[in-house]
Parts: C-alpha cells; structure tokens; sequence
C-alpha cells in the first residue's frame, strides 16, 4: 500500500549527557530549484556533484534518502508525526551505538495531513547537496516527458525543527595531509588567536563553555589528544585577513573564519 514510513534513530551523544532520539518521516519530495520552497545550507563541490550524478546514470536508483529539516513553526508536522498510527516495526542496531526504528504510516487522513503540513513549509537540506543536485541535473538530461515521471522525485528524511531531538553539531573540516607540522601550525594559529590548550576529548566541553561565556570560539585537535579551542585575538583586524569575498554577514560565520 501506499505509504510514508516513520524513522526513530536514538544516538549517542556522550558530551551531550546521554542518548538523543530524532524522528523522521521518509517520503518522496518533488524536485525543485533552489530558493522557493527547497533551500540549501552549502555548496556541494563539483567533484562531489558529478560523482553522484555518474552512480545515478550507472544504477538508476537512489541508494539513500537525502536529509532535510523542515520549518514547522507551531509543531504541527512534528506532533502529526508522533501521533500516527503505524504498522508493524522493523529495527536495528549499528555498531557504534546507534537504535533505529522504521514504521509504515498507510492511514489516509494521516499521510493528507502530513503531505499537506510539509507542502506549507521551507525545507532546508540538512545532508545530501551533492545527490540533490546530481538529481536535478539527471531529470535535466530526460527533458520533456509525458505523464508521471519517477525521476521528478528524490527520497527525503524529514525531520521537524521542532524536533527536540536535533542535535546540530559544529561544522568540522579534517586536513588529511598539513603543508607544515604541528608546532609550526601551532604557532601561526597564535599569530590570530588566543590559545587555550584541552586534551581533544574536552573539545566540546570547551566550546560549549565559550558558548556560555560569549565569547567566539573554534576548537582544532592534533594527534595524540592535543587539542586547542581559538578565540579570535582583540588585536588581530580579522576581516583584513579574510579579504572582501561575500557579505559581511557570510564572511561573520565561525566556518568562514575557519577557512
């Protein structure tokens, strides 16, 4: 039958105090330009696209839904979600912890109510930029086509922002292979910011502290535990450092600092 399916993933998040449980319901989304009900938070990078868009060409299936958070302002598609009658559950666990939940919603009144709280809302892709956009570039490529088309639509996770177990994390950036060593790296990181030293597994403790305190911060760890969280130095014209690409609102983000 006809169905949506509602996701329940419990995780661990030990710096958080425990297990964290978020909620999804796994549709179908109708493919659509950025900028009027489907927004993006990043840009994919073009390898990135185009790698997705060669596995779409070769399978002619999508492997995963994408992720998406949904504007829902007075809790209406996040309580519909909670409140649906499902079907008979399937579960499994990962190995690092994780609990996942997966139920059939095939209730008529139920599915309308939810297509019709997602249809008034903004979706924000939380993960999956590059499938999104391989995806329209595939449909692109069939151009015109008579009656339903399976590919004007793209498998989603929805999650509400009311959701209360959304944890969104700080952006991270791993540097594979460093142009200098660690104590070089250290040391013009020190030309910018005040240094705080933390063993890396405090890291989030640290930020969260600097959080508290107001003050902006960025966390960086070494190998071996060594980890650092940065406040941008009082004496240091952050802007003039990172040039006038953007607006000033862009270029105030912590990962624009960052890079």
């Amino acid at each position: 039958r006809p169905s949506l399916y509602r996701l329940t993933q419990r995780y661990p998040m030990p710096h958080l105090g425990g297990h964290l449980a978020r909620t999804a319901i796994i549709a179908l989304m109708k493919l659509a330009p950025y900028g009027a009900q489907v927004m993006p938070h990043e840009e994919a990078p073009t390898r990135a696209r185009e790698d997705r868009l060669r596995l779409l060409e070769a399978t002619r299936v999508h492997l995963e839904p994408i992720l998406g958070v949904l504007e829902d302002p007075q809790g209406r598609f996040a309580e519909t979600v909670r409140t649906a009658p499902v079907g008979t559950a399937v579960e499994a666990r990962t190995d690092a912890g994780g609990e996942h939940r997966l139920e059939p919603i095939d209730d008529e009144e139920t599915i309308e109510a939810l297509i019709g709280a997602a249809e008034a809302a903004r979706v924000w892709i939380a993960d999956g930029h590059a499938r999104y956009d391989a995806a329209l570039a595939f449909r692109e490529g069939l151009g015109e086509r008579e009656g339903a088309v399976p590919e004007d639509y793209i498998p989603i996770a929805l999650v509400s922002r009311q959701d209360p177990g959304l944890t969104i994390l700080p952006s991270h950036r791993i540097v594979s292979r460093p142009p200098i060593g660690t104590e070089a790296a250290i040391a013009k990181l020190g030309e910018v910011f005040e240094l705080e030293s933390h063993h890396s597994s405090r890291l989030y403790h640290g930020l969260g502290q600097a959080r508290v305190e107001g003050r902006r911060a960025i966390a960086v760890a070494f190998e071996g535990g060594r980890g650092y969280i940065l406040t941008p130095r009082a004496d240091v014209d952050l802007a003039a450092r990172m040039g006038t690409e953007g607006s000033d609102r862009l270029r105030n983000q912590d990962v624009a600092i960052l890079h």
